[in-house]
Formats: C-alpha cells, structure tokens, sequence
C-alpha cells in the first residue's frame, strides 16, 4: 500500500475496503457515504486501481470535484500515499493546468472539466469508472453530470461497462438510491472528536446575555411575544428556520398560529409558551427569545460567545456548562497555553465580517498586544496569498479568530480550530425568471449546513460548536440546500444540453435531472440564448444550436462573455476583449482591505477611465502587462492582486487558444506556447505578440503566422482544422476518423510576400496598434454581448436630489420596463467606477454584466455606451415609428426608443442590416478573411464610434430629441456616410503599422 500503509490501514474506510469493492464490481451505481475524516476520497480510487493491478486488468478512472483546490490536493496526496509523483499514474485536469498523460490511470479533475470532456468523447469509451465526489453540494454541473452518466451506463458495450460511484459526507441517500435504480450504499463513519452543541438559549445562559429590546436585532413594532406575521423575511412558522424563501415541513402559505404548537416557530409564540417550551432556562433567557428577530444577527451576543469560548480552559470544560454547573477553573495550570485553540465564526458575507470585525477590534479582550492582528477575515474574495494566514499559528498568548463565510464550511480546513460560532445564516443565489434578476438572499443555513460548521471543530481534537440560533430552529430546518440547478440562471446548461446533441428539447432533457428546475427557468433561458441569435426554434419546436451557439458552446464562460470574445476578435481588439472577458469571468484584480478601504479605493480611482469598470479594470492589467520585474512593488503599492492578474493570463491563453482553435484568429495558437512567447519576449501575458504573428520557429515549426502541429487533423466533412486531442469536429461534430487527413496551414506560404492592398491589410494582424483608441469599439462590443441588460440614467445632468453631505446631483437609475411592469429602481453597486462619477457621465445608457438583489437591487460591473452603440450592435429587432415634425423614433427591441432626423433613418437601418450580415458571416465562415467592403464598413463604424465619444457625430442638445440627432442636420446622409468610409480607409489608425 506504499510508503504511507500504515497510516492508510488506519483510516475508518478501511475496514470497508472488500466491501466496496464487491458492492462497485457488482453494481452499476454505487452510492458511498462516508463522514468527514474516514478517507473515502482518497482510499476508494486506489482501492480499485490497487485491485485490477492484482487482477492484471487496466483501469482508468476519473474523479471529479467540485472545487480545483480540491481537485489538486487530492492528486498530490494520493501520489504521495503511493510514493510517486503528479503526473504519472495520479493525475490532475483542472482550468488552465494539467499534470497527466496518456499513462495515467487515476485523474482527477473538476466536473466542468469532465463534462467538457463527454462533448468529444461522448461514450468515456476508455473510462472504467467514474467517481462523482461531494454530490451532496448539488451544484448544477454535478445535477447535469448525474443525469449524463445515467444516461451512459445502459448505453456502453457489455463487456466495457462503466462503474459510477458517488461520494459524499452529507447526502439524500435515498433521493440518489430511487433515482439510479435502487443502487445501494455503503455506509461508515468518520475519524472526528466529539463536538459538544450549545445553540442560542445555551449561550445567552452561559454568557448572560440580556436583550434590552431596542437593539438592531430585535423585533420591530413589539416589545415581546407573539411575533407578529411576516416579520423580515416572511412568515416564520411552520416549523421553519425563518423566512427570505425557506421551505417548512408544513405549508408556508398557512397561516402559522394554526400549526401545531410543538411545531410552531419561536417567532410566534407568546411569552407564555416560550417559558414552557424553554422551562429548563432562566427568566432572563425566556424574555431574550420573545424580543430577538430570529432572521438578525445579535452582534453583541457573536462578541460575548467568542469572550467566553476565549475563556474555556479547553473545549472539553463546555460539557460542564450543559449539565448546568458553572464551575470555577482555580485549579488550572498557570503555565498552560489556552489559546492554542482557534475560533472559526460563521458568518453570512463581506459586510457581517466588517461589522463583527469592528466590533472585536473595540472589544476589551482583544486590546493586549498582538491580538488584533489575529482577528482574520476569510471569504472568497481575498486572495490566496492573504488567506494563508488563517492557517498559521499565533503567537504564544494570542487567539487567533477566523471569521469566515461558508466557504470554510468544506472547501478549506483550517487545522487548530477547536471552537464554532455559527450565526446560522448565510448567502444563497436565487434567480426570478419573470424579472430576469438574480439575488443574493440572506437565509438561514439548513440542517446539512448546520451540520458541516460543527463538523468544523471536531477535526483534530473535542471541540465546541455554538449555533445562535434555538435547537426548535434546528431541528425543523430545512434538510438541505435546494439544488443549484433550481437557483441560478440556465442559459449554459441549455447550451451544453445542445451540445451534447441531445434528443428532446431542452424543457425535455432537464425534466431528467434528479430534481428538475422550474419550467418557466427552462423557458427563460431559451429565450435568451434566441434573443443572443445561439439558438433558432424550428417551425416544429426543435431548438437548434446556431453557428454562434457552437462557437459559444466551446467557450468555458458565460454566453454573453463568449460573445464578447469573438466580436473582439472580427473587430480587431481581440487582446482587450479577452482581457476584459477573462476579468468578468475570474474575479476583479482590485483589492479591497477591510483596514484600509478608503486608501485602496482612492488607488482603484487612479485606474477609472471611461466612468467602466470592464474598462477600468482593463487599464490596471494593460498597465501591470507591460511592466517587468517592478510589477510586483506596482501591485502592493496600487492595492493590486499579482496572483489574480496572473490567472486571468492564464485565462487569456486558454481562450485565445479556442479561439484559434475556431478560426476567429491566427491558427496555431497554443497557451503553453504563448506564455513562452511573453515571458521570453518583455514578460508580458504573451497574447498581443501572438496575435501580431510573434511565434517563432521554436514554438510552431517555422509559421510566424501559425499552423498545424503534428497529429492536428482536418475533417473531412467541414474542412475544418482540428487539434490532436479532439475526438470530434469542433466545428461540424463529425467524429474522428480511424486515418485522419492531416491539417494543411491555412496559408499559402509562397504568398508570403504578394503585396496587400489598403483593405486586406488592415486584417493582417489580429488586433489593433497600441496607439489606437479602442475605447468606443470596446464599449459597442460591450453593448452588444450585454444588451438587454441595460439600465437608464435619469435627470443626470440636471441636478435631482442632493446627495449626503456632498452637494452633488443624485441622479436614478431604471432598469427595464417587461411584462407591462413599472420599470425598477436600481442603484450602481458602491464598488462600481460609476457610483461615484455617475452625474459627470454624458450617457444615460449604461450596460452591466450582473444585477443582483441583497438589500436593494444593484447592478454591478458597469460600462455607459453611447447611442450610436445601441443602434449599431443592440440585439432585437429595430422597428421604426413616423412622428410629427420631420422626425422618425427607431425603437431598439420594442422598448428603447431613439429619435433621429427621416432623412437619416435609411442610413442607419442600412448600416445596421449592413453590418449584422458582416458579422453573421464571419461567426459562419470564422477562417475566412474580410472582403475589402467589409472592411470599408467595419472602419467606418468605428470612426462613427470614435466621433461619437468625442461628441463630433451627434447633437443630443435639442430637448426635441428623445436621445440623439443621428447626423448632422447640415450634411448629407450619403456624403456623411462616403465621408467616414474615406477617412476610415485614409488613417485614424484603421491601416496595420508594422513592427520592427
């Protein structure tokens, strides 16, 4: 069993080995549940490796996970257990890196990876087995996964059947059995210590905590008893664990006094029935319980728990408290370190950490030396390299306190934590298909949650956990989060489903899932992937995948961002335009210290160009791009993540290597080879050399220009360039064939030296010259990939409400009018460019990439675009309406209304029609070269673009105007229009400047 045999023997999974693996050769689905500590992710899949080794048979398996953390600390300990190296037998597959090769035997991977797998290789031909690990998250790649696999399993040869295990700590074991036809499950237990529970009226007892009634966290309009209905998030009975779209055990719509008592929520019972159900407590305790509001956080009682877990001798002396005692430690050792210990506190995000930091840092306790240093915040925006010091030791003396939102729940152990405080909510995603809107709504945590956080702290030695919230909650809270797959937006898995080729439409196929989504999600999505022009509907219902939905399907984004990608690169900024994409789809590279907020926003100002975060962000990667060895001290410096710019490099590569893949660019291009490029050239990300024709004889055989290495094939149906891995047409789906025609460069290379005329050469690079501006194309992309999610500025220059304090303009934001609603009051997310310059912007038209409802509802990443951009690249139909005077109203999508001159609206609809065949043709035909008037087009666009941002193109004075005067009145339409032709072909930057 390796270097590590001993320790492998002792782990609890051992003593199940032969019977799971009876149970796996024998079964189609094996379900395995095994708790936090018993060795189950690492011991099962070289169980069976070890096994076909002695039985001299091959096996291949696959593990996925949900996380890339995961999925590479489970390799590395895995070839650590056997004594070897990643890379070999054990492997790894995760976004951007890869440690495996055609040897290996055991992988593991992230599920997104997997599934982008089976669209090649949809069969798993080569695959024994395939684990699903940690199903109990449900997230919706691992519901689709599920539903794939079962579809797999009947359908592989009988002498090559697939064997499919699923794992987990936590989970539905008979929602799993029923759905794959009765699998059975093996069951054991965990290597943890035990964990004495205290939950709120535990801890006001032991702390004796006393609610005054006027606190932030107590019930509004009652000074006691039965709460009132409704309260903050709903109607809280029912046996619920309070409101904000909970699901009780009897039905929410009741009304709650007319549920049985001993079911009945806290909330709605009067001081008489909290004393008899809370007969064991004090007075003091009783009244606390008939004041709190069960859906706030008590800050002050968070304060008084972790003073008196501080307090403890060790976890062990908490079971005193819970047999009523309150002993006194005069006995203790003087010399003994109580704090070696430390407390993780759950909370439910950024703004609860802040305030309970705040808090701490004033609390008595925690004023000795040292120890405000140790109180450490950890969510998922802080960077790697600052989350390390969660896992360090404190000093001697000092507590070291972790406060925490869920993601230490399981995707990180932190391994001296004895102490829990769960404050019992936390943040969950939901998604309103009606409104188009998703939300980020504080709820309370489920049973299955409640149980991970005390899990916590029994990993290495007896802990304490303390729920703030009553054992009743408890005990009638909802099982388990409800399935991802019924929470978030859908559009990528309908995609995918398309993908796939499945049979059915998609309402169809995801009617299979273990626990289907909501129809009219379904419904959504497929109307938006029609409305982005990725799916048509057949006069017979069938939903077919458009040339656009192909290529978006190949990208590992969202639609939208994909979209971006490839109209950056027709329009020659494809090296920004994966900046800004690879930017949306990781994180943003500003940092945003809890200590040092203010300074840190102040740096971000200093990037703000445009009042756009997309391009604001841009700005600060372009800027760290072009540095060298100073890059670093820049970062710490401007309040910059260094390893975060760093992945979104790595991004960058990844997609412009699909989008060489599908012809969007210069063939040939591969990420390894790209890094090589930047880092041998000025230390760049290495996109924009490439994209210049920058790779050398080194990297792909001679082909400044790129080309076919060995193994790419060209498919016989479509003609298309494949790479060597693929196992089916990228473009086309047709399969590989057994002696595949080799792939031929797709250029003539004794061309090489013709000479190009004024319109061929502006497509002879892939991006535009540094000196360009491409701010105005950057921004009608924008429009385009995001439309319809836009809102309007309203009264931004005309002074409105005063802000606080400041004496500027307090300018409204109004989201869509849909479905004959009002149109909605948003707000710009406070850590948008455009929340603090927004009554300086000359648009009102401003295009974001996420709305989210916490508080309110704000919009976050935000980019103003002009109306020309609206017109030019805004989805939907453009229908036009005659009015009195002369004038005409072109209405974008039914509902965006522009007035223009009559005259001129034949132009515009003209140059639109013109321009969306321009772009429809080359999403069909991505490898072919522009012809010169699409090019004459394209440069005329975009000076249109460049004279609109400098204000020469449009009259938006005139209050006759609803919006813009479209051309000046003075000129004529079609000289206007030969005009910017002209000068698009005669300079402002349209012609390639070559490098030396």
């Amino acid at each position: 069993m390796g270097p590590m045999g001993e320790q492998r023997r002792g782990l609890p999974v051992f003593e199940y080995r032969d019977r799971l693996l009876d149970t796996i050769e024998a079964e189609a689905v094996t379900v395995v549940e095994g708790e936090t500590g018993s060795g189950k992710t690492t011991q099962v899949p070289q169980y069976i490796m070890e096994d076909a080794a002695r039985l001299g048979i091959t096996a291949n398996i696959i593990v996925a996970q949900p996380r890339r953390i995961s999925a590479i600390s489970v390799a590395e300990r895995v070839a650590a257990e056997r004594g070897e190296t990643v890379g070999g037998n054990v492997g790894y597959t995760i976004r951007l890196e890869s440690k495996a090769t055609s040897n290996t035997r055991l992988l593991f991977c992230t599920t997104g990876i997997l599934l982008k797998r089976m669209e090649e290789d949809t069969d798993l031909l080569n695959i024994t087995h395939v684990f699903v690990d940690e199903v109990h998250e449900r997230s919706i790649e691992s519901d689709f996964l599920l539903m794939v696999l079962r579809d797999l399993i009947p359908k592989r040869p009988a002498d090559k059947p697939l064997k499919v295990v699923l794992m987990s700590a936590t989970l539905d074991a008979t929602l799993f059995h029923d759905y794959f036809w009765g699998a059975p499950s093996v069951k054991f237990p965990g290597r943890t210590f035990p964990v004495t529970e205290l939950y709120l009226e535990d801890a006001m007892e032991v702390t004796r905590h006393c609610v005054r009634g006027n606190e932030d966290w107590c019930k509004k309009g009652n000074s006691g008893g039965a709460g009132g209905r409704g309260g903050r998030g709903g109607f809280g009975g029912g046996g619920g664990f309070g409101g904000g779209g909970d699901r009780f055990r009897s039905n929410p719509a009741d009304d709650p006094f007319m549920i049985p008592l001993f079911e009945r929520d806290d909330e709605y019972l009067a001081l008489h029935e909290i004393s008899e159900r809370y007969r064991e407590y004090s007075q003091t305790v009783q009244q606390n319980l008939t004041k709190i509001d069960p859906h706030a956080i008590n800050y002050d009682l968070v304060v008084d728990t972790i003073a008196w877990l501080s307090d403890l001798p060790s976890p062990e002396h908490a079971k005193s408290y819970l047999r009523g005692s309150r002993p006194r430690y005069s006995d203790q050792d003087p010399h003994q370190d109580t704090t070696s210990s430390a407390i993780l506190v759950f909370l439910p995000g950024i703004k609860e950490i802040s305030n309970l930091q705040e808090l701490l840092l004033r609390s008595p306790f925690f004023r000795q030396p040292g120890a405000a240093d140790w109180i450490l915040p950890l969510h998922s925006t802080i960077p790697p390299e600052d989350q390390r010091l969660c896992f360090q030791r404190p000093p001697p003396g000092v507590r070291k306190v972790v406060l925490a939102t869920n993601i230490a729940e399981t995707a990180i152990t932190i391994d001296d934590v004895a102490f829990v405080v769960d404050t019992g909510r936390m943040r969950e995603n939901r998604y309103d298909p009606a409104r188009r809107m998703s939300s980020l709504e504080d709820v309370p945590v489920s049973m299955a949650n409640a149980r991970q956080r005390r899990g916590r702290a029994g990993r290495v030695r007896e802990g304490v956990a303390v729920h703030l919230f009553t054992r009743h909650r408890h005990d009638f809270a909802r099982p388990a989060q409800e399935p991802e797959v019924r929470r978030v937006p859908l559009e990528q898995l309908v995609l995918r489903i398309r993908a796939l080729d499945y049979p059915g439409t998609a309402g169809e196929v995801l009617a299979r899932l273990v626990e289907p989504p909501d129809p009219e999600a379904v419904d959504r999505a497929v109307d938006e992937l029609v409305s982005l022009e990725a799916l048509q509907i057949d006069t017979d219902g069938r939903e077919n995948m458009t040339a656009l939905g192909v290529h978006l399907s190949t990208l590992p984004v969202d639609c939208r961002i994909g979209k971006l990608i490839l109209l950056g690169a027709m329009f020659g900024v494809a090296d920004d335009a994966l900046t800004i994409a690879a930017t949306l789809s990781y994180r943003s590279p500003f940092q945003s210290p809890m200590a040092k907020r203010e300074e840190a926003d102040r740096a971000k100002m200093r990037f703000a160009t445009a009042h756009s975060d997309h391009l604001t962000a841009l700005n600060a990667y372009k800027q760290v791009n072009a540095l060298g060895s100073t890059r670093y001290s820049f970062c710490r410096d401007n309040f910059l993540s260094i390893k975060t710019l760093q992945t979104i490099g790595g991004l960058k590569r990844q997609l412009l290597e699909l989008l060489s893949a599908a012809g969007f660019v210069r063939s040939g291009l591969r990420t390894r080879a790209v890094e090589a490029l930047g880092r041998r050239r000025d230390g760049s990300d290495g996109v924009a050399l490439a994209l210049e024709g920058g790779i050398q004889d080194r990297f792909d055989r001679g082909r400044s220009r790129g080309g076919p290495l060995p193994g790419d094939w060209e498919c016989d149906e479509c003609r298309f360039h494949n790479f060597a891995r693929n196992e089916r047409c990228r473009q086309c789906g047709a399969p590989r064939p057994n002696d595949p025609t080799p792939a031929r460069p797709s250029w003539d290379p004794h061309e090489e030296k013709k000479e190009e005329d004024e319109y061929t050469s502006w497509t002879q690079s892939d991006d535009e010259p540094e000196d360009e501006n491409t701010q105005p194309i950057l921004k009608a992309l924008l429009a385009a990939a995001l439309f319809p999610q836009m809102v309007t500025v309203e009264d931004a220059n005309k002074g409105g409400k005063k802000g606080k304090g400041k004496g500027k303009p307090n300018p409204k934001l109004r989201g869509r009018e849909e479905g004959g609603r009002k149109p909605e009051d948003v707000a710009l997310h406070p850590s948008c460019v455009a929340a603090r310059t927004l009554a300086e912007i000359s648009s009102k038209y401003l295009v974001y990439h996420e709305r989210v409802k916490t508080t309110r509802v704000y919009v976050r990443d935000a980019t103003p675009v002009s109306p020309y951009a609206l017109i030019l690249f805004g989805g939907g139909g453009v229908e036009l309406e005659d009015t009195a005077g002369g004038e005409s109203v072109l209405r974008l999508d039914g509902w965006l209304g522009f007035r223009c001159n009559r005259r001129d609206h034949g132009l515009v609809m003209e140059l639109r029609e013109v321009l969306d065949k321009i772009m429809r043709n080359k999403i069909e035909h991505p490898q072919s070269e522009f012809c010169g008037g699409a090019v004459g087009i394209i440069g005329a666009v975009k000076a249109i673009l460049e004279m609109d941002e400098d204000g020469a193109a449009i009259s938006q004075g005139r209050e006759s105007f609803h919006n813009l005067g479209m051309i000046k009145e003075e000129e004529n339409s079609k000289i206007a229009f030969e005009r910017l032709v002209q000068s698009s072909n005669n300079g402002r930057g349209k012609r390639k400047r070559k490098r030396g």
